[in-house]
């Protein structure tokens, strides 16, 4: 699943778009999505089966992403390179990020 929300300065939203949202279909997505996952997030294989496949979602995504700052639990391990991997497979240019947040050490320190 991908998901961004626009914030721009204390409000959330933007002219063109405030939010994207959209499941996506791994290629073995029956062997990709394990129980752990499924268990994480709730996303089961039958949810993905009719989703697009990244390369469909790869620009709209870059647009979402492209020159901001991003903000994510786990951002730096997990998402920013399970992004690169796909924007390459996709033949499709990584989005430049202004900056990078993980909430994942803002947890481990409390």
């Amino acid at each position: 699943e991908f998901g961004c929300a626009v914030v721009c300065g204390r409000t959330l939203g933007e002219r063109r778009r405030a939010a994207y949202q959209t499941l996506v279909r791994p290629a073995d997505y029956r062997r990709a999505i394990s129980r752990r996952s499924v268990a994480c997030n709730g996303i089961t294989a039958a949810m993905v089966a009719h989703a697009p496949a990244f390369g469909a979602v790869a620009r709209e995504i870059h647009r979402c992403l492209d020159g901001r700052i991003w903000v994510g639990h786990n951002i730096v391990r997990f998402d920013v390179p399970v992004l690169r991997e796909h924007f390459a497979a996709a033949g499709e240019e990584m989005p430049r990020s202004a900056g990078v947040v993980d909430t994942l050490p803002l947890l481990r320190a409390h």
